[in-house]
């Protein structure tokens, strides 16, 4: 009877290790890697973005979510910036390094960065569209008034 107890805590164990093992991350990304999207090149792990709008046009988040996700980006939530009269967009960063912040800011269009590092923060950075978020969907591939097109 004792090793079969013995035998049965280890494999309890080694359950636990596993699923840990899991849930902090081990193990291949599963986020595809597109080598022409915003996702960091070399093997980083894609930036996950919370996006905002901040400019009162209707959509505009999600439809710019969609064309990040598309971009290789992880995008975890849209909404509403707490008031829709941003002049300009920002690109809040809570965890990315500092040249990673700046590419990606590079890539959608020239996007102000604002750093407020904040290493508890579930995104690694918060995109707010802003009134000049033209660039921003340019840059993006979203065409006026609607979702991105779809990839081809």
């Amino acid at each position: 009877m004792r090793r079969s107890t013995l035998f049965i805590l280890a494999l309890l164990g080694l359950c636990v290790l596993s699923l840990g093992y899991a849930l902090l991350g081990g193990g291949e990304d599963p986020a595809p890697r597109d080598g022409a999207g915003l996702a960091a090149d070399g093997g980083a792990p894609p930036p996950h973005l919370v996006v905002l709008n901040g400019a009162g046009v209707r959509n505009l988040a999600a439809d710019v979510g969609l064309a990040l996700g598309r971009a290789g980006c992880l995008v975890e939530r849209v909404g509403n910036a707490p008031h829709d009269d941003f002049a300009r967009s920002l690109l809040v960063v809570r965890r990315l390094d500092s040249e990673r912040a700046r590419e990606l800011a590079r890539r959608l269009g020239g996007v102000a960065v604002v750093p407020e590092f904040d290493p508890n923060a579930a995104e690694d950075a918060v995109l707010v569209l802003g009134a000049d978020h033209a660039r921003i969907t340019a840059a993006l591939g979203v065409p006026d008034g609607g979702p991105p097109a779809a990839a081809k």
